[in-house]
């Protein structure tokens, strides 16, 4: 398993690509999709409340700032969350996902 940008340095080495037996490229999620895989991982995790813990517009944000690309949306949601519970509060919404994109700029 690796990144895509490894391809190009792997088919290099002869005869390292032909013996990959097993090829697959996980392409951007879409908005829809996010939504998905943070509800999944959630369940996974053990959270089963009647409320979802992330607003649509968190989610539409986080989609927009992550580009759809799955370890991107795990990270921005494992900060949410971490700054969820440091503070005690109850909801993601696009306000804090907001202020986490910008202090990742910073």
């Amino acid at each position: 398993m690796a990144q895509v940008e490894f391809l190009p340095r792997i088919k290099k080495i002869k005869n390292f690509f032909d013996r990959i037996s097993l090829k697959y490229i996980i392409n951007p999620l879409d908005e829809n999709e996010t939504s998905q895989m943070i509800s999944f991982r959630l369940k996974q995790a053990g959270y089963n409340q009647d409320y979802e813990l992330f607003t649509p517009e968190a989610v539409r944000l986080i989609h927009a700032h992550t580009q759809g690309y799955p370890r991107k949306i795990s990270m921005i949601c494992h900060d949410a969350l971490e700054y969820l519970v440091m503070r005690d509060l109850r909801l993601i919404d696009d306000n804090l996902i907001g202020e986490l994109i910008t202090e990742s700029v910073r």
